[in-house]
């Protein structure tokens, strides 16, 4: 069994199968001790990434380093990563995950991590601050 530390923001460190570009990715831990990664379109986060794995030199990020991921808890906001592709977000809007720890505008019935805080244009990328309210949503 793996010697899981504890880090001194709250979070815990595990080591990340997957290069994270962007803090705030949202992250699951896997079936392989001490170790996360993102998560996919659908799949519900254990949390999100604190910092990136970017090398200091290169700015390159990595993966198999170790990253500190925080718990997704209710009430928190987090900024949480668009992908370069999504349809306008609205203050309010429930937002869902997405492919490689993004969030989008949800569509339909299933599991939300919050609503956003802020509008977004389409098609721009980047972050959306999100208030985290764990919840499954059934469509009318």
């Amino acid at each position: 069994m793996g010697r899981l530390k504890k880090a001194s923001n709250g979070g815990i460190v595990m080591t990340t199968a997957t290069a994270i570009s962007n803090a705030g990715t949202l992250l699951k831990i896997t079936t392989t001790t001490d170790t996360c990664d993102v998560v996919g379109a659908g799949e519900y986060p254990d949390g999100y990434a604190f910092t990136d794995t970017k090398d200091p030199q290169t700015g390159i990020a990595t993966a198999n380093v170790p990253v500190t991921i925080m718990p997704l808890s209710a009430g928190e906001v987090v900024d949480m990563v668009l992908p370069a592709t999504h349809s306008a977000v609205t203050v309010g809007a429930l937002m869902e995950t997405a492919a490689a720890g993004t969030v989008v505008v949800k569509s339909g019935a299933g599991q939300i991590v919050g609503k956003a805080l802020e509008a977004i244009p389409e098609n721009t990328g980047g972050l959306v601050r999100v208030y985290v309210i764990p919840t499954y949503y059934a469509s009318s």
